[in-house]
């Protein structure tokens, strides 16, 4: 249930229904390039953020966008990521269903201070 947005560069911003959705995409994306690098001698490296929250969507050259400070905080916790890691923010980790599937999955949280965002926000560090 998920769509590409845009490219930005080598980056990718993409929209999905819920949390959930998004974090088994990023693990199955994680899952894939791990296969995928197995035959190359350049390996190829994924840093996913997770962020949930409302935003401004705009139709722009018949395309949809998105603006606002839910997408600044996805931008910011995705910059926090290291090569084939997630962040994911709090407001994601606490959908329903989420937990569920980070059981399975080795998780660190910790506080972190983001360029623009007045409060500390607290992240969880995903590894598949």
């Amino acid at each position: 249930s998920g769509a590409v947005v845009k490219t930005i560069g080598d980056a990718v911003m993409a929209t999905f229904m819920n949390p959930l959705d998004a974090l088994k995409t990023a693990v199955e994306m994680l899952n894939d390039i791990s296969d995928l690098n197995q035959n190359l001698s350049d390996a190829l490296i994924l840093k996913i953020g997770i962020h949930r929250g409302p935003s401004i969507v705009v139709s722009l050259n018949k395309h949809l966008d998105y603006f606002g400070q839910t997408v600044n905080i996805a931008a910011r916790v995705q910059g926090l990521a290291g090569a084939n890691e997630i962040y994911m923010s709090s407001d994601a980790r606490n959908f329903p269903g989420v937990e569920g599937l980070l059981n399975h999955l080795e998780v660190s949280t910790e506080d972190v201070s983001l360029r623009g965002v007045h409060k500390r926000l607290e992240v969880s560090k995903i590894v598949v």
